[in-house]
């Protein structure tokens, strides 16, 4: 059924490069530069160093000019909807206490609607580069002074969620340990540190998103039981809430909460639906990719986070209020059902683990290029051994954090205030303005790209000001 309807949506669409895409075309068929203005951005757009980068990645061409995709809607959406929750979910709660019922609703609406749109606007740049599109090919075409500095946002980013996710499993896997009375042994977290590192370690090391889909349709399982198992706690005023019973770990709720602590939260919000670093990967693998079934992936993967989100943030904030811990599930008696909570969290975030390393490391290996010899273009063996080194200082930099520290609430709020900002904000607001002049679009979405700017450099200073005071 998806491929009769691939067919029609390509017979009926145009991408926004007005070139008609028909039944079974490929990525060199359908990208056609017609005139004197795309023949000009092609020649900005090419470098035949950063192809090799995303070659190196799976994204083989056929005959040397098109490209083969193979990823379908189901597979990208289910891929885009786990890089956006992964463990973030967990921290939501944390960040409803810092907001309050009104506050915090309207942020996790607002960030959802703004993500959306930001997916858009980065969608439309990357039809107009050559495939595949990247990063660096909409930067480079858009605001070409500061290519190392979005790289550097994304594998920055990705860096510290990575981190976060090790910190998750490190503070989870112990207190299941604990309910099953294993011995103190099993009580370390940094034994589970290293554990979970070991599992994501050589999962990490494949090359295309579409080869994830089913860990990501199976961290999307997760997802489900421990969202509706926190909203059972929440529906059950009798369910117990602390360990030894009683109400001494349950805090107050507040309609609304305007304090130090809500600007520190705010960067939790922000990253909550990040996922632009993985938006490139699905233009490039999915069939037949025209704006339409892009958008289809981007805003079906954002509603199906946003309604997620808003189980696990109210439930856990009526359940504990104020007394929620950055981890939601920490707060939670040892049952048998919280226990298999705190094991599928902890599968969850290894699941979405690899999805962190796939944007990283391109971006590792864009920045690396720009230190090349202008007259020499790294060969085949050296992005090779780029890929395999950078892939190991993802994994062993992350993993060396998370023994050191615990404190997840703060990777979470300085990820989304800097790195996040960058990439959901600034960039996609900065690249549409730049790449569609005056006449090629509509008004109102130029003056929306431009706020967003603005937006992200204020929203950036602030926060992070905030989280280091």
């Amino acid at each position: 059924m998806e491929d009769i309807q691939d067919i029609q949506d390509t017979q009926d669409i145009e991408n926004p490069l007005h070139v008609p895409v028909k039944s079974g075309q490929r990525t060199g068929e359908m990208f056609e530069v017609q005139n004197n203005d795309r023949s000009s951005l092609a020649s900005i757009c090419d470098d035949p160093v950063i192809d090799k980068v995303l070659n190196v990645h799976g994204l083989k061409y056929e005959d040397g000019t098109e490209m083969v995709r193979k990823a379908g809607l189901v597979g990208s959406t289910l891929n885009l909807t786990n890089s956006i929750i992964g463990g973030g979910i967990l921290a939501l709660p944390y960040a409803f206490s810092g907001c309050g019922w009104v506050l915090g609703a309207f942020l996790i609406v607002g960030a959802g609607i703004a993500t959306a749109f930001s997916l858009h606007l980065l969608t439309l740049c990357s039809l107009k580069v050559p495939p595949p599109a990247s990063f660096y090919k909409v930067t480079k075409a858009s605001i070409p002074q500061y290519c190392f500095l979005v790289d550097a946002a994304v594998a920055f980013q990705t860096f510290g969620i990575a981190v976060a996710f090790l910190i998750i499993v490190g503070g989870l896997m112990p207190d299941v340990c604990a309910y099953l009375h294993a011995g103190p042994f099993w009580s370390n977290r940094h034994l589970w540190v290293s554990m979970g590192f070991l599992i994501v370690a050589p999962v990490s090391c494949l090359k295309t998103l579409d080869a994830l889909k089913y860990t990501s349709a199976f961290a999307v399982f997760c997802v489900a039981f421990i969202s509706l198992l926190i909203f059972a706690y929440a529906a059950d005023p009798a369910a117990e809430r602390c360990d030894g019973g009683g109400r001494d770990c349950v805090g107050d709720t507040e309609l609304a909460v305007v304090d130090f602590n809500t600007f520190k939260v705010l960067g939790v919000f922000i990253n909550a639906y990040s996922c632009q670093m993985n938006m490139f990967p699905v233009v490039n693998e999915l069939k037949n990719p025209t704006l339409k079934r892009l958008d289809v992936v981007s805003f079906s993967a954002i509603a199906t986070a946003f309604v997620w989100y808003m189980i696990v943030a109210a439930s856990g904030y009526a359940v504990y209020g104020a007394a929620v811990m950055p981890d939601v599930l920490q707060n939670f008696p040892a049952t048998a059902a919280t226990t298999t909570a705190r094991l599928l969290s902890c599968l969850l975030v290894l699941c979405s683990y690899p999805l962190l390393v796939l944007p990283a490391r391109t971006s590792l290996m864009a920045l690396e290029a720009l230190f090349d010899p202008p007259d020499t273009a790294a060969g085949a063996t050296t992005l090779h051994r780029r890929f395999w080194t950078d892939t190991a200082i993802f994994l062993l930099g992350s993993y060396a954090i998370a023994m050191i520290t615990d404190d997840l609430g703060v990777v979470f709020s300085l990820i989304g205030a800097t790195g996040a900002t960058i990439i959901t904000y600034i960039l996609p607001g900065a690249a549409y303005y730049k790449m569609h002049p005056p006449g090629t679009g509509p008004d109102w979405m130029r003056t929306v790209a431009a706020g967003y700017v603005v937006f992200g450099c204020c929203v950036m200073v602030f926060c992070v000001s905030i989280i280091l005071i």
